[in-house]
């Protein structure tokens, strides 16, 4: 059995995966991996809406948290601190609707 990892953090971020998988056997960089045809190039898409930093106030409907009244958040905060489904909502939208739905594509999320 083989298992590949790729985009793996630097050991002194990550040593579990090592702690638990072993050495690598086999390592190489994107472009290598790019060159030989392991890995295929890629770009990276930011969504950007003008929902991309809130302030919290006491009219707001909370599900369940502990925020700050008045405190703004911005995005390292969504989806860590806090979570607005109907931004994420919006985000999808914004993707699908620029999407060529020809082309394949990877989407990775903050959870």
């Amino acid at each position: 059995m083989q298992l590949g990892l790729t985009a793996t953090h630097k050991r002194k971020y990550n040593v579990d995966i090592y702690k638990y998988f072993g050495e690598a056997v086999y390592n190489y960089s994107l472009k290598v991996g790019i060159n030989v045809g392991f890995l295929t190039a890629f770009k990276v898409k930011r969504i950007q809406t003008t929902f991309d930093d809130y302030i919290y106030t006491s009219d707001d409907q909370i599900i369940e948290a502990e925020i700050e009244e008045g405190k703004r958040y911005a995005e390292p905060d969504f989806n860590k601190i806090i979570e607005i489904k109907a931004r994420e909502a919006k985000r999808v939208r914004v993707h699908m609707d620029d999407a060529n739905q020809k082309e394949k594509a990877i989407i990775f999320c903050a959870k």
